[in-house]
């Protein structure tokens, strides 16, 4: 008898998904830098693969593992970190809400799909770090910070001194804390009145700022006026008198000191209390004492009444036997 070898050729859909499998695993293994001829137990560590048989893993799970590589090129381990990640969370949140009555450690293609998430927000928070934005985008957020915007605008107003065009920026604060008119500018000047030589310094002789005052026409050639600069005058130091009250109630008058027979009287007497408390202890054990003896003797008396008992019924049982043999014998004699 021979044995010949038979082919069977595999059905189209079983040769079309292994042909799709082969693709998928040559992406795979061009994203993440593995070997050709790794295969499929290289795709997965051995903690969280699906099955040890590689072939069974199915379509759904290479796809999506093609999917994450896609997302996470040259970077297997952060990939398989993922996975891991919700792997343990799935188990975790079974376990912890009781939702199966066994939990089957077995890594799933939801897991993967949750990992592929994780991976486009990462990969959308990054773009949008590196992405520069614009200062319109930044006034029209939702939530804008006052202290971080600046808006940028042109004015073409010549300065009254040197006639300078420019351009400034302004902010949001600038317009918070800035006067109602852009000339306007705050009265700030501070003017120094002049003291009397031999006049004393008051608080109301201090510098003040001046009043305001209607501006007088301009003089075709006006003369600067230059104040003397003087110091702050120093005050004297105000002179304070306390005054104590008297006592409107008068203190009680103290106790004479105790002589020394009334000190010897008082030591003797605590002598005698310390020796009534002595003895009165000593006598508090002599009475416990007595009373365990008392205890002692009430026991023995109560178990010689017990054995008296016990003697008084054995003689009266043998007086009854005697009489008996007595009348047995005098019957004999008759």
């Amino acid at each position: 008898m021979t044995l010949t070898n038979i082919f069977v050729p595999l059905p189209p859909l079983m040769e079309t998904e292994l042909e799709t499998d082969l693709a998928l695993l040559s992406q795979i293994q061009s994203n993440w830098c593995l070997a050709d001829g790794a295969g499929y137990d290289a795709l997965l560590p051995v903690n969280i693969r699906p099955c040890p048989d590689a072939l069974a893993w199915g379509t759904d799970i290479i796809e999506a593992l093609s999917e994450l590589s896609d997302l996470t090129v040259n970077q297997p381990e952060r990939a398989w970190s993922l996975i891991n990640t919700y792997f343990q969370a799935r188990i975790r949140e079974a376990s912890y809400t009781g939702k199966y009555d066994a939990i089957y450690a077995s890594m799933e293609v939801e897991d993967i799909d949750k990992a592929i998430a994780s991976a486009r927000r990462m990969s959308k928070g990054q773009e949008l770090q590196t992405q520069p934005v614009s200062r319109s985008e930044s006034i029209e957020y939702n939530n804008p910070r006052i202290d971080s915007m600046q808006v940028e605008v042109d004015e073409s107003s010549s300065d009254d001194e040197d006639g300078v065009t420019g351009k400034r920026k302004y902010s949001i604060r600038d317009e918070l804390v800035a006067p109602s008119s852009k000339k306007q500018k705050p009265n700030d000047d501070v003017s120094c009145v002049a003291l009397p030589h031999h006049s004393t310094p008051t608080i109301t002789s201090l510098l003040r700022p001046s009043s305001p005052s209607p501006s007088p026409s301009p003089s075709p050639t006006p003369t600067p006026q230059h104040q003397p600069t003087r110091h702050r005058p120093i005050l004297p130091m105000p002179s304070l008198t306390l005054s104590i009250p008297a006592p409107s109630t008068q203190l009680p008058s103290l106790l004479p000191l105790p002589d020394e027979s009334s000190h010897r009287r008082y030591n003797m007497l605590m002598d005698a209390a310390d020796r009534a408390l002595r003895e009165a202890e000593a006598r508090r054990t002599d009475f416990e004492s007595m009373e365990k003896k008392v205890q002692i003797v009430k026991r023995q008396w109560k178990q010689l009444m017990g054995k008296a008992e016990r003697l008084r019924g054995e003689a009266e049982g043998m007086e009854g036997w005697g009489v008996g043999m007595s009348g047995g014998i005098r019957g004999g004699e008759y």
